[in-house]
């Protein structure tokens, strides 16, 4: 009830601030900070795009362009967690665009990042994600603010890491490593701690995942386990659900499928409590795995209409997927044209 109030308070705070005559970048700051939070808590995506939508509107009323990239970085990152990716990559070119019109290196290398992911897991464009992330690294090196220096860099690295998991060249589990470990070494020089944890344990659960490819399961559990530990300190349940997926994966890899179905059963509930459709739908597919395994049939079958019968929000998932929308993002690429979002 509590946490229910606390929200209406906000929400009322948020439309004042809307219609009235002046605002200060303090007050827009705090309102953008407080959707960033709930970003990863909010089961609603509607008011997380409305609001986001919002407070761009508010920072465009106000002249506060920084306000407005902010607003746009949380919807483009919104959208590529729950697996809308048409409209991940619009709003990180967005994010591109207006980051360059004030010289704000850090948010143009985060529109690129998300756009430079995007193409290569989603679309299959190797060649232009990885030329998105180099020039990334270039436009880095131009960011004076230490903290906000080695988070950028740290998460390029990262993002080549994902670039390497998901290619098909044999050196992909080495690079993936190699990058990984690229990316700690900048994580750990961030002096603000809930950043610096924040970051740390999104790399530690990449970490996990390399030694399960290796099958160093004990590695791959203490790396999972420090991600996990980091992401309920500060409350990070988007993380929280990753490392949990990475602890399900190991056990699993193990066939100790009672461990992997305890682990899943604390992922599920997360991820319907935080909408994140497309980890929830990992998750039912690999209960279905796990009571395969064990001989459950009635289990078996419950999770595979799970997986197979999901909630709209999954099922939008998979229609997205397939979508003309997608298409038209390859065809804009393939000719060399510039994909420019909708507003």
């Amino acid at each position: 009830m509590k946490k229910k109030i606390l929200i209406m308070i906000f929400l009322v705070m948020n439309f004042s601030l809307y219609n009235a005559q002046q605002y200060t970048v303090k007050q827009i700051d705090s309102l953008i900070s407080c959707i960033a939070e709930r970003a990863h808590t909010e089961k609603n995506e509607n008011n997380i795009i409305a609001l986001s939508n919002r407070n761009y509107k508010i920072s465009q009323k106000a002249n506060y362009p920084k306000g407005m990239v902010r607003s746009r970085i949380i919807l483009s990152e919104y959208y590529f967690n729950t697996g809308n990716y048409e409209k991940a990559i619009q709003y990180a070119q967005q994010i591109e665009d207006e980051a360059s019109n004030i010289n704000d290196y850090k948010s143009i290398c985060t529109g690129l990042r998300i756009a430079a992911i995007t193409y290569h897991i989603v679309l299959g464009f190797d060649k232009e994600a990885q030329e998105m992330i180099t020039r990334a690294f270039s436009i880095a090196d131009k960011i004076s603010e230490p903290d906000d220096f080695y988070q950028t860099r740290g998460d390029l690295y990262r993002a080549k890491g994902d670039i390497a998991y998901y290619s098909n060249t044999k050196n992909r589990i080495p690079d993936f490593f190699n990058y990984t470990k690229k990316a700690l070494i900048e994580f750990s020089k961030i002096k603000n701690i809930q950043t610096r944890n924040n970051s740390l344990g999104e790399a530690y659960s990449d970490l996990g995942v390399v030694y399960i490819e290796k099958k160093m399961f004990d590695s791959a559990y203490h790396y999972l386990n420090i991600s996990l530990d980091l992401a309920r300190i500060d409350k990070n349940y988007y993380n929280e659900c990753v490392a949990l997926n990475g602890l399900a994966l190991a056990s699993s890899k193990q066939k100790n499928y009672q461990q992997t179905i305890s682990y899943l059963e604390t992922l599920i509930a997360i991820s319907k409590k935080v909408n994140q459709p497309v980890i929830l739908k990992l998750a039912y597919k690999s209960m279905e795995t796990s009571y395969n395994h064990l001989g459950n049939k009635e289990k078996e079958l419950e999770y595979l209409a799970k997986y197979t019968k999901p909630s709209d929000s999954i099922a939008s998932v998979d229609k997205l997927m397939k979508d003309v929308s997608i298409r038209k993002i390859k065809d804009s690429v393939s000719k060399n044209e510039i994909y420019k979002p909708y507003m």
